[in-house]
């Protein structure tokens, strides 16, 4: 599978079919009643921590109970409450015949996370296929589920995904937040026959991504073919700007729709390119104007944040933020594009009392290379609660690093804090910083986020001394972009994200932070 093509898997809803009077029922759990109240600790999702996060629910069918052994809740990878990461949703059943006709597996939600919603994943005979499902009602539907928003999937799978006998479908939640169940159904028809391979449809849509290839640069299109069973092979067929050539779809799909990313002539008018999917007598063809793009850049600073005694107890935190910095140099010596920032100075200042040998000189060298930097503040500081000492000592171990090691430093950032003193770009620019940015903690305070829509901008202190400043309307905001999730959460945020930037009128450059 391309790069790309892991980002839409959207299977949202498709491949729905109404069931008639001859499904029969294999088994449910639950009821389809929006409401959650059957399952374990219903309204009580804190619960999960304790009852669920070491041994991840296995359902057997007819001897297991709702109430005791399926959550009304599905954590995702992002949700700290229970633990960070998958939790396998395993449901085991037997059949006593050999499985006939066609089955049809619905999952019935009673809401979804309303801001991180996941890529819902179902695995059944070997294949996986995901879902990248829709925001849901929010937080409220924890209490409440009449809150949600439900959401259906339903697919039809073919009898030779079962087998006589034992048999496991295994839900997860690959990414993003949680999901709420209303109910899980398995039906049969033994009667239908199944489903042959073909095309329903195909969408091509532009994307202001480009590829670098051999050919030079490109333009990425994302294809989606709808299908109405898994092909043997399918190909796209693909005629732009004078061009001709097939581009074979990477990975088949085990359930729902077929994804592929498309390089196209990057030109400087508008280009119609035709895509044609073509499986073997089968084909239907979709067209889509590629328009001018301008070549973003997108500049990522990455760092771990500083909240001591927050986010664990004061030596922990020193001891974890060392351990990061020892990562963060073998990852930049294993990949040279890689960069790492300490948020604060502090983080520099224990590195380089507890380190010796080898690292300390690794980190000294790999400031010096400008691919560790060392942000000029001491810590994320409340600046209103300074006195004017205080503010000017805020850089004196930066500047320290820099006269006595070496280590740059030019720029400084303030993270989880709601705003700054307008006396701040005097101090860091009679302290030599350059550049400063900010990301502000909205939870606290009223800060002015319309100042993003003016970011970067000259911000000047009451001397008429200046600094380049970004505003970020968050904190954590890498992770409000997706960039700790996965590249196809990322590629959908940045996409929207880019949007804004190309709506304004005041904001001619090519690049973004």
């Amino acid at each position: 599978m391309s790069r790309i093509a892991l980002f839409f898997l959207l299977i949202v809803g498709l491949l729905t079919a109404p069931v008639v009077a001859s499904d029969q029922v294999v088994w449910q759990i639950g009821q389809p009643d929006r409401s959650y109240a059957e399952f374990a600790i219903a309204s009580d999702y804190p619960a999960y921590a304790g009852r669920f996060v070491e041994k991840p629910p296995v359902f057997e069918v007819g001897t297991s109970d709702p109430g005791q052994d399926w959550p009304f809740i599905h954590p995702g990878p992002v949700d700290g409450w229970a633990g960070g990461r998958l939790h396998p949703f395993t449901i085991r059943f037997s059949l006593a015949d050999e499985p006939r006709g066609v089955f049809t597996f619905r999952v019935e939600l009673s809401d979804t996370h309303g801001a991180a919603p996941p890529v819902y994943a179902i695995t059944l005979g070997g294949g996986t296929g995901r879902f990248v499902l829709p925001r849901g009602g929010g937080d409220v539907s924890l209490e409440d589920p009449s809150a949600g928003k439900p959401h259906k999937i339903e697919i039809q799978l073919p009898a030779t995904l079962f087998r006589k006998g034992p048999n496991q479908i295994v839900l997860a939640c690959e990414e993003g937040s949680w999901v709420q169940y209303d109910a899980v159904t398995l039906l049969n028809d033994v009667d239908k026959p199944a489903t042959k391979p073909g095309i329903q449809s195909v969408t091509a849509t532009a994307t202001p991504f480009f590829i670098r290839s051999d050919e030079g640069v490109r333009r990425a299109v994302d294809v989606s073919v709808a299908l109405t069973a898994p092909p043997a092979e399918l190909t796209l067929h693909v005629e732009a700007g004078g061009e001709t050539f097939d581009v074979p779809v990477d990975e088949l799909p085990f359930i729902g729709n077929a994804f592929q990313e498309v390089a196209v002539p990057d030109s400087p008018q508008p280009l119609e390119v035709k895509v044609t999917a073509v499986m073997g007598d089968q084909s239907k063809s979709t067209t889509v104007t590629v328009g001018p793009q301008r070549k973003w850049r997108v500049f990522v600073a990455p760092s771990a944040h500083t909240d001591i005694g927050y986010t664990d107890v004061q030596p922990k935190c020193r001891q974890r933020h060392n351990e990061n910095l020892d990562l963060a140099a073998e990852l930049i010596d294993r990949f040279p594009d890689f960069k790492w920032n300490c948020e604060v100075a502090w983080q520099a200042e224990n590195y380089l009392a507890d380190r010796e040998g080898e690292q300390l000189e690794g980190f000294l060298r790999l400031a010096g290379e400008k691919r560790l930097g060392v942000q000029a503040l001491y810590c994320n500081i409340l600046t209103g609660l300074c006195s004017h000492e205080e503010l000017c000592r805020l850089t004196y171990l930066a500047h320290k690093l820099h006269r006595e090691l070496g280590v740059p430093y030019t720029s400084a950032m303030i993270n989880d804090v709601p705003t700054v003193v307008g006396s701040m770009p005097m101090v860091l620019a009679n302290s030599g910083i350059r550049y400063f940015s900010e990301g502000s903690n909205n939870t606290r305070a009223v800060t002015f986020n319309k100042l993003y829509d003016k970011s970067p901008c000259w911000w000047e202190g009451p001397d008429g001394s200046r600094v380049m400043m970004t505003f970020q309307p968050s904190y954590a905001y890498a992770a409000r972009m997706g960039l700790q999730a996965s590249l196809r959460t990322a590629r959908e945020r940045i996409l929207k994200h880019l949007a804004g930037y190309e709506a304004r009128e005041d904001y001619p450059y090519d690049a973004i932070y």
